[in-house]
């Protein structure tokens, strides 16, 4: 459900990876070895909230914590299932038009360095996920953005090719 107040809601495809053994200490080269399987998530995103935490000097956008801003699956694909986590095409339609087709060998955060950084401290467990970020293609900074936001009544798809596909319905 898209709240009240949201006038630049974007669509954000990202890779999801789920844990599927305790993670502490991990070596990027070993890092494939603690993942269970990816999955799909549409982080919705108030391009309005993040901008105003950013106008206020945040350095991070901490989101908000809204039911439906985050919609995720439909199902978890083990990694045996995929030839390589970083070669898979990643769609999003609205409505059925492709707004953005783009490979997960362009994301900038890959799982092995995210899973070494944060795992030195911090131990993981089964079925924790990390979502590795939009590679790009989101409505915000396009020139027609405006009319490319999300509103009431939108169906948006985000599909990795061949393995899933996630509907979200804006009401």
């Amino acid at each position: 459900m898209r709240p009240q107040g949201i006038t630049r809601l974007d669509y954000e495809p990202e890779l999801v990876f789920v844990i599927g053994k305790r993670a502490l200490g991990v070596k990027q080269a070993e890092a494939f070895d603690y993942v269970g399987g990816v999955t799909i998530l549409n982080d919705l995103t108030d391009r309005d909230a993040q901008k105003r935490e950013v106008a206020s000097g945040s350095r991070f956008w901490t989101g908000k914590n809204i039911p439906g801003f985050g919609p995720l699956g439909p199902e978890v694909i083990t990694l045996d299932e995929i030839k390589d986590p970083y070669d898979l095409w990643m769609t999003c339609s609205v409505n059925g038009q492709e707004r953005m087709r783009v490979n997960t060998r362009d994301q900038i955060w890959k799982l092995p360095v995210i899973l070494e950084h944060f795992s030195r401290y911090i131990p993981f467990e089964p079925g924790d996920m990390f979502s590795t970020g939009a590679p790009g293609g989101v409505a915000v900074g396009k020139p027609n953005a405006a009319e490319l936001f999300l509103k009431p009544g939108d169906v948006v798809e985000c599909a990795i090719d061949g393995i899933a596909t996630l509907r979200t319905y804006i009401v």
